[in-house]
């Protein structure tokens, strides 16, 4: 009697075995379908049971006769009709209709095709006992894949009918018999499932796709059991997000699928197969956007990105760890890309404190290895006794996972709130940027072998109630995130190039330098596009962030940039650093003792991060950027300059090139003002690295030096450090004019001295002609057309001198003019012909009629077909008032 009553016509559609069996007549509209339902009206359901599993029944392609046939085969089994009987052929009306719930394309009859094998599957299991020990039986699964098939309720919840609803109830409470749908016992057999696929899939990874290849036949080999296991996952979300949550928990599984599918996600997309691509993209998506729906989910979602991040650390070294490595990255990318655009909320604070600390992760991961950095360093002979070129030969690949892992970054810190994103807005008095809670308080465990991060705690802000793996995870993280993101940007992003010094770094690659940018653009302006252009530099916003974060990283880039003291005799230690010279900020007490020491490695990677973060903060952000505490721009260059000397004091030639190109940096970005008390200090230091300079070093010392005296010392062009530094660099131009880079360097830094010093330069002339003469016809084009360059503005600056050395200056014009053929390019003879010909004209300005003599005394000699044009130029010349230097027409 329960059997009909429930069989009777319910608000859900349902009917008897007799009404189903007319609607089904009548929608079919076939002979046979009325000679099926007679003989089930005299003889019974046992032939009609059969016939539904045929043509007319279930395998109909007709909509309505399909639909009908699934609500005569509902009628029966919950009437419990006799003829509901064998294993074997309700196991086939199973499988018909989950192939019907899989594969129609007709939601309706999806849902009623589900809910059916659900109510068939439930007098299977019923009739016959199930072992779960084994596992999730395998018509189950297939159940739970089903309901992957339909509108998935975080994304399409209004569309969602009450047919689809029922349909899903229904499998939940069939799966009640297999296992208790309020445990996460079928989660985790789910989760298994999906980690049994994987690891049956993960040799696949690193394949390059093409239709054919090993790859790809391997992948399709197991891409159906592939296929199905993702379909699972997905079926097991949209049944625990129809429950809300209360039946099927998947908090705890949530970890462990994101991991699998990451990997499963790289496999597919290696071996080409689009279908199980997409599918493990919707599964990922779904975790990210069914987690706020869920109770704990937006925490375990959390969870699950960090430790599938974690879980990459040192697996760089082969190329299958790096594929896996690769993939799981691009899964975690999409997750938190989908998190970022989902409706997450703002009230929960726990899973944002996940997602920092999987940022910290990935921030920390991104520290250039030590072996990358000493192999691809250039210019330090201490480095390359250490350099391995088979991991100089890795190098493109390492950036490769590098980008990869900051666009996982970018991804992750879009789901962080905008205000913790922020840089701090203050130093304090103490010097200290950084604060820690007390280490009793919290368990202590040993710091990573790359250390990077600290966090910044707001006094401000009331502390919350943590839990000990966040109060771990707060304790190990050393920076605060907006530094962590501009440090690494700085070790990636292509700077500013500075006689090879800046430029792309080795370990980077054009992809991770954008990259780079377009997380700072997010993370500093809200924008991933605010960065993504380099030729037209940051916008305001980032430039005073970055510079924020310059002062609160400063003490981290002196710890990395410190000295150890060099043995001397009677075991006594000496110091390279200058006793003038500022002290450097100080970390935490505590925090040096856990630090990696630093090496010629990290000295190196900080000064290239020390040099990109003051040139890319600029001026006037670096003295505006403490401005709001009403303390002067001081505080901050008394935190930056102590960094800058350490790395120009350095040991490491390489180190020193870089610490000189971030001197040149800091003066670009201040005004004298600002450098007035430090002024001193890096004009020494400055000296010093030009005078022991090799040739590797010179040129960014040369503009280092140069560039200081000019904005250090007074307008006055007899000021003693404006004339030292003239003097240092007369004295390499007369000592080292024999090396190539020391000559292609000077003459592009001298004019800069030479326009501060100007008539000054007089009294030296007869040391400066000899180099300048002698590289006017050196083979480097660049430093030949400098030499004229130079030679020019020096003729122009001491005018009055230049007719005692006229006759002298003139064989080396013509020699050089004459051999400008001998030059690479038409283009580069016709700029150094010209270079010539207005140094020429300056001469014959300033010399007059001694000049004239000697080069008209030339033209009784035959004249070289290459000299004519300048014998032509200096005759159009016109001529001068008497002894005045202006120049009058001839009639």
């Amino acid at each position: 009697s329960g059997g009909a009553a429930r069989g009777g016509a319910t608000g859900m559609g349902r009917l008897s075995v007799a009404a189903s069996v007319r609607d089904w007549v009548s929608s079919s509209d076939t002979e046979e379908a009325t000679a099926i339902a007679e003989h089930a009206s005299t003889s019974g359901y046992a032939y009609l049971w059969s016939a539904l599993r045929g043509e007319v029944g279930l395998r109909s392609r007709a909509g309505k006769s399909r639909r009908a046939a699934s609500q005569v085969v509902s009628a029966l089994v919950l009437e419990n009709d006799p003829c509901v009987t064998g294993d074997e052929s309700i196991q086939e009306t199973a499988d018909i209709l989950l192939a019907i719930a899989r594969d129609d394309d007709r939601p309706d009859i999806r849902s009623v095709a589900l809910r059916v094998a659900a109510e068939v599957l439930t007098v299977r299991w019923r009739t016959k006992l199930q072992n779960y020990d084994s596992g999730l039986p395998k018509d189950a699964a297939s159940l739970i894949a089903a309901a992957a098939a339909g509108r998935y309720p975080w994304e399409e919840a209004d569309l969602i009918d009450e047919d689809e609803r029922d349909a899903r109830a229904a499998v939940i409470d069939a799966l009640d018999l297999v296992a208790s749908t309020e445990s996460p016992e079928i989660a985790n057999s789910i989760a298994r499932r999906v980690a049994t696929a994987c690891e049956k899939v993960k040799e696949f990874l690193g394949a390059d796709g093409t239709r054919g290849s090993i790859g790809a036949r391997g992948f399709a080999i197991h891409s159906e059991v592939v296929s199905e296991a993702v379909k699972t996952g997905i079926g097991l979300l949209v049944l625990s997000v129809s429950s809300g949550g209360l039946r099927l928990p998947v908090a705890g599984v949530m970890p462990q699928l994101v991991l699998s599918t990451s990997i499963i996600l790289g496999a597919a997309e290696c071996g080409g197969d689009a279908d199980v691509f997409r599918d493990c993209r919707r599964l990922l998506s779904g975790i990210a956007h069914a987690a706020p729906l869920l109770p704990e989910g937006l925490i375990s979602v959390g969870r699950g990105v960090r430790e599938s991040v974690r879980g990459l650390e040192d697996r760089d070294e082969d190329k299958r760890s790096r594929d896996e490595v690769l993939a799981i990255l691009k899964g975690v990318t999409v997750v938190a890309e989908s998190m970022a655009s989902g409706k997450t909320g703002t009230g929960s604070t726990k899973h944002h404190r996940m997602f920092n600390a999987a940022a910290h992760a990935l921030i920390s991961q991104l520290e250039p290895p030590s072996s990358i950095v000493a192999s691809t360093a250039r210019g330090d002979p201490a480095l390359d006794l250490l350099a391995d070129p088979s991991v100089a030969a890795s190098a493109p690949q390492l950036a490769e996972i590098a980008t990869a892992r900051i666009r996982a970054l970018e991804a992750t810190i879009s789901v962080v709130p905008a205000e913790d994103r922020q840089p701090p807005k203050t130093l304090r008095k103490d010097g200290h940027v950084w604060e820690r809670k007390s280490l009793e308080s919290t368990k202590t465990d040993a710091v990573s072998r790359r250390p990077l991060i600290i966090e910044l705690i707001d006094e401000n802000e009331p502390m919350a109630d943590v839990d000990n793996d966040e109060a771990l995870d707060e304790e190990t993280e050393v920076m605060s995130l907006a530094t962590g993101v501009a440090m690494i940007a700085a070790a990636y992003c292509r700077g500013t190039e500075l006689h090879g010094a800046g430029g792309l770094p080795k370990w980077s690659s054009n992809e991770a330098s954008a990259a780079s940018r377009s997380l700072l653009g997010l993370m500093f302006d809200n924008d991933a596009n605010g960065g993504a252009d380099e030729s037209r530099g940051f916008g305001d916003a980032i430039r005073d962030c970055l510079a924020r974060c310059l002062g609160e990283a400063a003490a981290y880039l002196a710890f990395s940039l410190a000295i150890e003291p060099e043995p001397r005799w009677g075991g006594l230690a000496g110091s390279r650093d200058r006793e003038s010279r500022p002290p450097a900020p100080d970390l935490p007490p505590h925090l040096p003792k856990q630090l990696a020491k630093p090496t010629t490695e990290s000295a190196f990677v900080a000064s290239v991060r020390l040099r990109w973060l003051i040139e890319s903060s600029g001026y006037p952000s670096l003295g505006r950027a403490v401005k709001s505490e009403n303390q002067d721009a001081s505080a901050m260059m008394s935190r930056i300059v102590p960094c800058v000397l350490r790395a120009l004091d350095h040991t490491s030639s390489a180190v020193r090139r870089e610490g000189c190109a971030a001197l040149v940096a800091l003066i670009s970005a201040t005004n004298r003002t600002e450098l007035r008390w430090h002024g001193a200090a890096l004009l020494d230091a400055a000296s010093s690295t030009l005078s022991g300079s090799t040739a590797e070093v010179f040129g960014a010392a040369a503009a280092a030096h140069t560039r200081a005296a000019v904005a250090v010392c007074a307008d006055d062009p007899r000021d003693p450090g404006l004339m030292s530094a003239f003097e240092a660099m007369i004295q390499a131009a007369s000592s080292r004019n024999h090396e190539v880079a020391v000559a292609k360097a000077w003459v592009l830094e001298f004019p800069t001295l030479l326009s501060a010093v100007k008539l000054g330069a007089a009294a030296y002339l007869g040391r400066l002609f000899p180099p300048l003469l002698e590289w006017l016809h050196a083979r480097d084009d660049a430093t030949a057309i400098g030499a004229a360059s130079c030679l020019e503005l020096l003729c122009m600056m001491t005018w009055p001198r230049v007719p005692n050395h006229a006759a002298s200056i003139w064989s080396d014009i013509a020699r050089a003019y004459t051999e400008a053929d001998a030059r690479r390019g038409s283009q580069t003879t016709q700029l150094f012909r010209t270079t010539i010909e207005r140094l020429a004209a300056i001469v014959q300005l300033a010399s007059g009629e001694k000049f004239e003599e000697v080069w008209r005394a030339a033209c009784i000699e035959p004249i070289p077909a290459q000299l004519a044009p300048l014998i032509s130029f200096l005759e159009n010349l016109p001529g001068r008032h008497g002894v005045s230097n202006e120049w009058h027409m001839q009639a």
